[in-house]
């Protein structure tokens, strides 16, 4: 309602009940105090009556209320138009996330002239990658600062990523490894595991309460219990396996001197219930996990107690966590206890913790003399838990198990294997390990020797097929294979000429043997015979009969070794010849040309029959070395009888024996010509 200006205003306060909290008084109040004046700047009260008693029938005036007219303006309607924004939708390519993968957030509007902010981030744009390591609820500001329809008109929206862990991470061992072909290679996983450390409660309250604080050493004796729910691990990301380790955190150490904690016990049971009404007896009983040990003075922050053997939770169970100690079972201590050390904790929404605490007498196990609880103030907690996966690997056809931490590989080609970890949200860690296999290696080689072969540091005197093994650069095997032939031969090709057989007119040798009617070839000239002396001993080593051609062109194999020899020629009617050194024969042919130089003859011991072609001296019929008197006489005397046909004595291979034969012979009989040789 409106008062008009003027004064002498009375104010009736009339009570509604027996009290006075709805009118303001006091017997002698100064109610032109601002203590009591609540109308300024517009009104001022100046008198009241006051009484002393409340009741229902009494009524206060106030009067004499001065209203003035105050700062007031003349009110002029406006109209505010109202614009709704235009809504902005919010998309991710992929909401739920394993740790270390990227999703890309987007948004859509009608309202083309939005600008964007994402936040965490503070990222601008109508989209971006994110990359989260936690789970994260990514907001998203919209506004219109373009001056048109929707100027200054804001948004906001937001979409939540779900991050999923993943197993640890797996070592391969070796990390790399080279084998031989048909060998095989072990190799060795470890990691993959699923799970990792999990914080129950992040509350800030300390407490070092009897009952409630695990370091509860204000007593003699304490145990107390702590309940986790199923619910609470799962939507930390904890799944079934083992717990390895729990911790407390510390945030104010008790006493400095002990004894702290005598046959401190830490036990866990797994239990359906999901509230404390008191200590729980689980059906199975407890597991004693970590001591009993005289436990001293934690430190401050997180202390850590590795259990004795893993705790195997199920991933859908209560998990009863029971800590006592007895300093003085038996009461034969005066004053075994010291302050109690403080823990953070937590306030949770069922009854989470029951404990109980005594002097002189024992708390493990039973329900000490002071109870404290059920009680929600419960200390946050850490688990470690890793438990094995089944590792996984691929390609599996050379493996000698598709699973397992070890398996073994006998690839037939260089393989990389990829073992792999995977957990329940599908996530996946992995590993490769490539196992190179090297070929072996042959060899095989097909030799002809003489006597005998050095193979590989070993000899061999006879033929046959031989392998030798050893390691090639790789370290595989290598194998040469020898198919050796023990042929004690040489081949000589070799060239000379006979004096008496020499036809200077066609540059050759006549067919001695046509001529003298023997069977032959049309290029043959006579047979000789060619010997092999030792280069040192000049014994005789070998010797063949061959065919001397008309071109002086004869081949001899020796079935002889590889060596140095002298060569001797030896013919029914030419002196014995000899090379002027030794030839060495070996596994090729060698090819000797005595006709070149009177030298290629030891002791130049030929005769030059045309320029610059050299023959082995003719006329010793009696093979006797010499050309003499001797050898005339069987020529004489085959002249005389008209001797014909294949004899010695035609010296000049016509077929006939008569004068044409003795001018040869007479000419080295007059030079005194004989063989010369070492």
């Amino acid at each position: 309602f409106l008062v008009p200006e003027g004064t002498r205003h009375i104010w009736l306060c009339q009570l509604t009940s027996a009290s006075l909290s709805n009118c303001s008084h006091g017997t002698g109040a100064n109610y032109t105090s601002t203590a009591f004046n609540k109308l300024g700047p517009v009104g001022i009260i100046t008198n009241s009556i006051d009484g002393t008693t409340a009741t229902t029938s009494a009524y206060w005036y106030f009067y004499n209320l001065n209203i003035s007219a105050g700062c007031s303006s003349v009110r002029t309607p406006v109209t505010a138009t109202v614009i709704a924004p235009p809504a902005i939708t919010v998309a991710s390519t992929a909401s739920t996330l394993c740790n270390g993968e990227s999703t890309t957030l987007s948004v859509t509007s009608s309202n083309p002239s939005y600008s964007y902010t994402w936040m965490p981030g503070n990222i601008s744009g109508a989209s971006t990658v994110v990359t989260p390591s936690s789970n994260t609820v990514y907001s998203l500001a919209a506004i219109d600062n373009s001056g048109g329809t929707y100027n200054t008109c804001a948004t906001q929206a937001s979409t939540a990523i779900v991050v999923n862990p993943v197993p640890t991470a797996i070592t391969v061992t070796p990390s790399s490894a080279a084998i031989c072909l048909g060998s095989s290679q072990a190799v060795t996983a470890t990691g993959g595991t699923v799970g990792g450390i999990y914080t129950v409660g992040n509350g800030t309250t300390t407490t070092s309460g009897m009952g409630i604080t695990p370091y509860g050493s204000f007593y003699e004796g304490a145990r107390v219990q702590y309940l986790l729910t199923a619910a609470e691990l799962n939507a930390l990301g904890m799944v079934a396996g083992n717990i390895n380790s729990m911790a407390f955190d510390v945030a104010e150490l008790g006493g400095a001197t002990g004894p702290w904690q005598d046959g401190f016990t830490i036990k866990m049971a797994q239990t359906p219930i999901t509230s404390l009404t008191g200590y729980v007896a689980p059906a199975g009983g407890f597991a004693t996990v970590y001591g009993p040990i005289n436990l001293g003075l934690p430190s401050l922050s997180w202390n850590t107690y590795t259990l004795n053997s893993p705790f195997a939770w199920d991933g859908s169970s209560s998990i009863v966590i029971d800590i006592c100690h007895d300093n003085d079972p038996t009461a034969i201590c005066a004053a075994c206890y010291t302050t109690s050390s403080a823990v953070n904790a937590t306030t949770t929404s069922y009854n989470s913790v029951y404990g109980s605490y005594n002097d002189n007498a024992a708390a493990c196990g039973t329900t000490a003399s002071s109870v404290v609880g059920p009680g929600t103030l419960r200390p946050n907690i850490r688990f470690n838990s890793q438990t094995p996966t089944t590792l996984a690997w691929t390609p599996a056809a050379s493996l000698s198990s598709a699973t397992g931490n070890s398996v073994t590989a006998t690839p037939t080609a260089t393989t990389t294997y990829t073992v792999s970890a995977t957990n329940i949200f599908s996530c996946t860690s992995s590993a490769n390990v490539t196992v190179t296999v090297n070929q072996p290696t042959s060899s095989s080689s097909t030799i002809t020797a003489c006597g005998s072969y050095l193979w590989n540091g070993a000899s061999y005197t006879a033929s046959g097929l031989y392998t030798y093994t050893s390691l090639n650069a790789a370290g595989c095997t290598n194998t040469e294979t020898l198919d050796l032939t023990i042929n004690c031969s040489v081949t000589l090709n070799m060239t000379c000429y006979i004096q008496g057989y020499w036809d200077a007119g066609s540059n050759a040798m006549s067919p001695v043997l046509f001529n003298q009617g023997e069977v032959t070839t049309a290029t043959a000239c006579d047979s000789i015979d060619v010997e092999l002396r030792d280069g040192i001993s000049y014994g005789l080593v070998s010797s063949i009969r061959t065919v001397l051609n008309q071109n002086g062109t004869a081949t001899c194999v020796f079935p002889t070794s590889y060596d140095s020899y002298y060569v001797v020629i030896k013919h029914r009617n030419a002196i014995q010849t000899w090379s002027a050194n030794p030839i060495y024969l070996g596994a090729s042919p060698v090819s000797y040309n005595f006709s070149t130089a009177a030298s290629q003859a030891y002791g130049d011991n030929q005769v030059e029959v045309s320029t610059g072609v050299w023959a082995l001296f003719s006329g010793d019929i009696v093979i006797d070395e010499n050309i003499d008197l001797l050898d005339l006489g069987f020529l004489e005397t085959d002249i005389s009888i008209f001797a014909y046909g294949y004899i010695s004595t035609d010296v000049n291979g016509d077929g006939n024996v008569d004068l044409l034969d003795s001018p040869t012979l007479e000419s080295n009989i007059s030079n005194f010509i004989f063989s010369y040789h070492p």
